[in-house]
């Protein structure tokens, strides 16, 4: 059987909701477009990531992940505006979409502080909602023994604006949660990500990383470009 690893990484504190304008002039990533009933019914990734955040609120009960914009999938976004004060039409428009991110983009997930039976080693890493403060990683051997402590920044890309992009969208902040990864040769571009073996997230177990329709299908592994560990020379 081929070797298995195991990657965490979990918040470490929650964040607070923020107000939002009932005015909003775009969709906040990865939300691009109003989600409504419709015929033939709206389908698509954003909806996924919708029906998995909205339960998250104590206003909505759990839907189904099906991809598909609904009638069930409606009545909980109808639900979700009703318990914070906005018009309760069932329709995703840019506004509820913000507020949704702001809401519900915390997953809960915690460390449990330990190597599930199997793996070969875990690394665990604590991250700050601003993902500009680095943050201590931990390297555990298979018996869960500290092996190694580590300096480690866990942003992405900013927009054109710079500014993080949100750990939901393709190509932003690395998801919460807890993943499979497997070790990999070097990348061709030794500044960017150093002249040592890579590790490649595989596939999300727990949290945010772990959003998908089914187990089979995970924010990891159909949401997203690919996300490493890595070393590199960065300026400062």
């Amino acid at each position: 059987m081929l070797d298995r690893y195991v990657f965490t990484l979990s918040f470490a504190f929650l964040f607070s909701v923020a107000e939002v304008s009932n005015k909003v002039d775009s969709f906040p990533a990865p939300f691009y477009r109003v989600l409504s009933l419709e015929n033939p019914p709206m389908e698509g990734k954003d909806v996924v990531i919708l029906q998995n955040l909205l339960p998250r609120s104590p206003f909505v009960r759990p839907i189904s992940t099906s991809g598909v914009y609904d009638r069930e999938t409606s009545e909980a976004v109808a639900s979700y505006q009703k318990g914070n004060g906005l018009p309760s039409n069932g329709v995703l428009n840019a506004t509820t979409a913000s507020l949704v991110l702001k809401q519900l983009m915390y997953d809960g997930y915690r460390d449990d502080h330990t190597v599930p039976s199997g793996y070969k080693f875990k690394v665990h890493v604590p991250v700050y909602k601003d993902r500009t403060i680095e943050t201590n990683a931990t390297l555990y051997d298979s018996n869960n023994k500290v092996l190694y402590t580590f300096r480690a920044r866990c942003h992405g890309a900013m927009n054109a604006a710079g500014k993080d992009i949100n750990q939901l969208t393709r190509n932003g902040n690395t998801p919460t949660g807890l993943v499979t990864f497997d070790l990999n040769s070097p990348e061709p571009d030794p500044k960017s990500f150093g002249p040592y073996p890579v590790i490649r997230a595989v596939k999300g177990l727990k949290g945010n990383a772990a959003i998908g329709k089914n187990k089979d299908d995970t924010f990891l592994s159909d949401y997203r470009s690919g996300i490493l560990m890595h070393t590199g020379e960065w300026d400062h």
